[in-house]
């Protein structure tokens, strides 16, 4: 029997198969590689590629289920419009919610101990009788320096980094495990098992440095990759080669977008238009396939005194 190419499922290929952009958002949040790997000390919770492979399978499955009812993003997402992260935490525990072998028991649970906050449980589920916390987060990070170092990592905001955020995972998935929290779980019959980070989201190189490219240390294997540049240094990269769009914040999970979606650029003043007011602009090289834009690269402009 001859292979099937398509077979094991790649991220393109599922992406084909979706019938709706919160689907390929769905496709993106849940197949595409991490962002971080699992093997350095403090962050060996971090899932490894085998469980996304595996959960490419089930999305594959999930995808062709001829029986599957679509859902419309106002009952997934809700009918306010909400920050990148937090459509992120919704679209995982859509998934949770639809995997045949999975039970959701907490989702964005507060542990209230008295008066005291203790922390928020992104997401507890049940597979097979082990229960696991999962702690979830998209996040986006640019190299300030040409090191491997966490700290050289920074967000568009600059008052977030690599390491802070690593530092907060660290805090946040030890809640479950606290003495304290315990009597907290015992009363609601939840157990934990295991604990892991889903963290997926981008890298992004200056863009002197990409034929060098220098990533954190314990990247993901095949994490996403991008460049970026001063606002500044945006004529020396724009070219009249290849098609330019502009992305919606809300829509930076996709890598396919309809023309409803996106900016057209048709010139290098249009991008300078669209940061204007704005901490950063995320943009990619595309070409029209089909009846989308399937990005090519993908870049980020900051203002010109990012990050001090």
């Amino acid at each position: 029997m001859e292979k099937n190419p398509a077979w094991p499922p790649t991220l393109p290929h599922l992406l084909e198969a979706c019938t709706s952009p919160l689907e390929k958002e769905l496709v993106w949040a849940v197949g595409s590689p991490a962002l971080m790997g699992c093997q350095a000390p403090g962050i060996e919770r971090h899932l490894t590629p085998g469980f996304f492979e595996a959960a490419r399978l089930d999305l594959d499955q999930w995808i062709h289920d001829a029986e599957r009812t679509p859902r419309a993003e106002a009952e997934v997402l809700g009918s306010k419009a909400m920050r990148l992260g937090h459509r992120f935490e919704r679209l995982i525990q859509w998934w949770f919610h639809e995997h045949p072998e999975w039970t959701v028991h907490a989702q964005n649970e507060v542990v209230q101990l008295g008066k005291q906050t203790a922390g928020e449980i992104d997401l507890l589920a049940e597979r097979n009788g082990e229960w696991t916390h999962f702690e979830l987060a998209c996040k986006f990070y640019l190299s300030a320096r040409r090191s491997s170092q966490w700290t050289s990592w920074i967000g568009l905001d600059p008052k977030d980094s690599l390491d802070q955020k690593l530092t907060v995972f660290q805090r946040q998935i030890e809640l479950t495990q606290r003495e304290e929290v315990q009597p907290w779980l015992a009363e609601r019959k939840w157990q934990v098992d295991a604990h892991h980070i889903w963290m997926k989201g981008w890298f992004f190189q200056h863009f002197q440095d990409l034929s060098h490219p220098v990533l954190p240390k314990s990247h993901g294997i095949n994490c996403c990759v991008g460049w970026w540049c001063h606002l500044q240094d945006w004529p020396t990269i724009w070219n009249t080669s290849t098609a330019w769009i502009a992305l919606q914040p809300a829509h930076w999970m996709r890598i396919r977008h309809r023309k409803t979606d996106v900016t057209l650029l048709y010139d290098a003043d249009d991008a300078k238009a669209e940061l204007a007011g704005r901490r950063a602009l995320m943009v990619a090289q595309a070409e029209w396939v089909g009846s989308e834009w399937v990005e090519t690269s993908r870049g980020v402009l900051v203002q010109n005194e990012w990050p001090n």
